[in-house]
């Protein structure tokens, strides 16, 4: 929880930036925070250019991602924040998609920042309401947990995260130069379109 309560807070931080500085309606990209025991050790962001792909490409991107940084740095957990959606009466919302029941009347749907957090003996969603105001100020609701994938409309992402570290295998020994090993793996990474930030 202490995981993911940093990557909530942090999120939170920059959506409420992000809104002042550019006004309402702007979302954050995709955040990829690798975790090895209880450190952080590195932060990768999907450039706001790919936010916009087609989702099943974008998938590919964040897997080739997550698949670097387990065999580069080793991680051994993930958490990806991503901007979505929640109902608050699915059975309302069943079938429809829910960016489009988000403007009916009366809707029970609100917009939300996502965290999806996996290591191998755990897989969690947590979800953050927000209102966007005026005065460009964005309104949070308590965080609700969710300790399956119940709650997630397409697993796709806690199962491909659950199998990166289950199957690739991280590099054994580092190589005598690591700047450069690691300096290799953040141009390689910026090539599929993210920005990285490591210790």
């Amino acid at each position: 929880m202490e995981k993911v309560g940093l990557s909530v807070k942090s999120a939170m931080a920059a959506k409420s930036l992000s809104v002042k500085e550019m006004g309402i309606g702007e979302d954050l990209a995709f955040n990829l925070l690798g975790w090895k025991g209880d450190e952080l050790v590195v932060i990768c962001q999907l450039a706001q250019k790919y936010m916009n792909i087609d989702p099943q490409e974008r998938f590919h991107r964040v897997a080739d991602c997550s698949v670097i940084l387990r065999k580069g740095w080793g991680v051994d957990a993930f958490t990806l924040m991503a901007e979505g959606y929640q109902s608050s009466d699915p059975s309302r919302t069943r079938g429809i998609p829910l960016p489009i029941a988000y403007v009916q009347p009366e809707s029970p749907v609100s917009e939300c920042l996502t965290f999806t957090h996996v290591e191998s003996d755990l897989m969690m969603l947590v979800t953050v309401p927000y209102k966007q105001t005026v005065g460009r100020k964005v309104v949070y609701s308590k965080p609700q947990i969710h300790e399956n994938t119940v709650a997630l409309r397409d697993a796709a992402y806690p199962m491909m995260f659950s199998d990166v570290l289950e199957n690739a295998t991280p590099v054994e020994e580092l190589p005598a130069d690591t700047e450069e090993f690691y300096d290799t793996l953040v141009r390689g990474l910026e090539e599929i379109g993210f920005f990285t930030a490591c210790e």
